[in-house]
């Protein structure tokens, strides 16, 4: 049976136009929904993904060990913050539903910093519960970006099944 693609991630890949060649980071990948669609959209570049559950990781290992055993897909178990990763390296980072970057990310953008090639950007996509409020949402990614040194590029929100869905884009000031 092949594996159902949430919704929220098509939402989320459609707005990042993730280039053939980019190296790219994805941070909490959980199970690996998403590593699939990003490894078809690269041919020379490459994914990291990273989580700090050994768990998830062994899931995505096993969902996407073709990509992992050809290197296009590099799997890493960790917090962000501590991990070992390349400097000025991807061109793209990306989390889906990962909060810590609305509520206190004052340890991981500054690693991400460090890692994000020149002009590189990192995008933070939201599905959030009926009702939830986008705009309290919105407020803490843009204060958690200003602390650590980004400057928001690009906004969007969306719906689905009448879930609020929240994108935020940035790139690392200086």
């Amino acid at each position: 049976m092949a594996d159902i693609v949430p919704a929220r991630l098509n939402w989320a890949l459609s707005l990042m136009r993730i280039a053939p060649s980019a190296q790219v980071l994805e941070i909490g990948c959980g199970r690996g929904h998403s590593i699939g669609l990003v490894e078809a959209l690269l041919t020379t570049g490459a994914l990291t993904a990273i989580d700090r559950s050994p768990g998830m990781i062994a899931a995505a290992r096993a969902r996407h060990g073709v990509g992992v055993a050809t290197g296009k897909v590099r799997l890493m178990t960790g917090e962000l913050a501590e991990l070992a990763l390349p400097a000025r390296h991807f061109q793209r980072a990306f989390a889906i539903n990962v909060n810590l970057f609305w509520i206190d990310a004052s340890r991981e953008l500054p690693r991400l910093a460090s890692a994000l090639a020149q002009d590189g950007i990192v995008s933070l996509f939201f599905e959030l519960p009926i009702g939830a409020s986008t705009a309290r949402v919105e407020a803490g990614v843009r204060r958690q970006f200003e602390q650590g040194g980004f400057a928001v590029t690009q906004v969007d929100r969306g719906e689905l099944a009448s879930r609020p869905l929240l994108h935020l884009s940035a790139r690392a000031a200086g």
